[in-house]
Formats: C-alpha cells, structure tokens, sequence
C-alpha cells in the first residue's frame, strides 16, 4: 500500500529479516535529542544491536548498530566502538560514549557535533514498545500526530517532506523549500514519494 512505516515496524521487520539471515538481533531502547538538550522518553525509539563473528572481517567489531526508521538517520551500520566515525551522503556520523550510555551522532562541515539518541544495548522483547508505540500514533502530544512527515533515501541522498517544507538532501547540498499549499503538498507526495492521496 506504499504506506511505509516508522521505527517501531520497519526496525521490527527489519530484525526478522536479519534473524532469518542468520545474524543476532537486539532490539533497544532509545530515548531521542531535542533542540532543547533534553531526551524524550525511553522507548521512544527503537533501534537495533546486530552482532556476528562475520562482521569483524569487514568492521572493527562484532556488533553494529543498525536502523532504517530514523528519518534522515546514517545508512550503512555503525560499529560499536567509541570514538567511531565515517562520512556519509555529506555528513560525519559516528558513535560514542557518555555516562555508560552510546550515543549516535551527525557533524555537518564546519559545525559541532549533534546528538541524534542515546540507546543502551539492552535487549527488549518487541511488547516491551507497545506502549510508546501507541501513545506516538494517537497522543495530540506526538510529533506524528502534530505534523506531516514523509522520508525516503535516494540513490543519491534524501528527501523529506516535513510538516510543510520539502527538504532534497544531496551529498552535501541540503535544500529546503516553502509548500505553498495542499495541492503542493499532495504532489509532493506523489512525485517524490510514489504516495497518492485524495484532497485532505
């Protein structure tokens, strides 16, 4: 139905497709980074632990973190190391440690680095997000209740529909522009997103 998803279903099939791979699968907990330097709520996100003997050949760790449902989140796993770092799609993203918690980041060019979430490698059952899950479909206090958001990776970046701005990110080159109204808002969708919708 070209609905897409959010953390909670597309990291949570994403986990059985790796399990069915072969790979050992955690499911944690992440608690989100505000603008204000605040944490949302545990359970706010839902990321993955990936651990294998294989992955040490490529990577220098056996476990990397792992997460399609972040939005405009990094796109090739992260190894569980602190300190780690790689560029990617016109950012530096990397892991690190603060208080006995990791801490998944991004650095655009020329400016400090900015937390993304914070997770332990806890594991948890997927029930154990049931909750959260539901409050963040239908609480008038969740970002996805408040406003239109739409994310999909492109061969050569991403775009973003974001409460009315469409923002083309490119290597980098990061653009946004104004959506003037719904009918913008509707193409936008279709044309970039493969989404049809009838007037809303």
């Amino acid at each position: 139905e070209r609905r897409g998803g959010y953390c909670y279903e597309l990291n949570g099939l994403f986990a059985l497709l790796l399990r069915r791979l072969g790979y050992a699968v955690d499911l944690v907990s992440a608690r989100v980074a505000m603008a204000d330097g605040g944490l949302t709520d545990d359970f706010d996100h839902l990321a993955l632990v990936v651990t294998s003997p294989d992955l040490v050949d490529a990577l220098p760790a056996e476990a990397v973190l792992a997460d399609v449902g972040f939005g405009e989140g990094f796109v090739e796993p992260l190894p569980l190391v602190d300190g780690y770092e790689r560029r990617e799609r016109g950012l530096t993203v990397g892991l690190a440690r603060r208080g006995g918690l990791w801490v998944s980041r991004e650095r655009r060019d020329g400016e400090d680095w900015h937390d993304r979430f914070v997770f332990s490698c806890a594991p948890h059952p997927l029930d154990d997000f049931a909750e959260r899950n539901e409050w963040q479909q239908t609480s008038p206090d969740s970002h996805f209740t408040r406003s239109r958001l739409a994310s999909l990776l492109t061969p050569t970046g991403r775009v973003t529909l974001s409460g009315n701005r469409l923002i083309t990110t490119t290597q980098d080159r990061r653009d946004e522009a104004e959506l003037a109204d719904e009918a913008a808002l509707r193409d936008a969708l279709a044309d970039h997103f493969g989404i049809v919708l009838a007037a809303f």
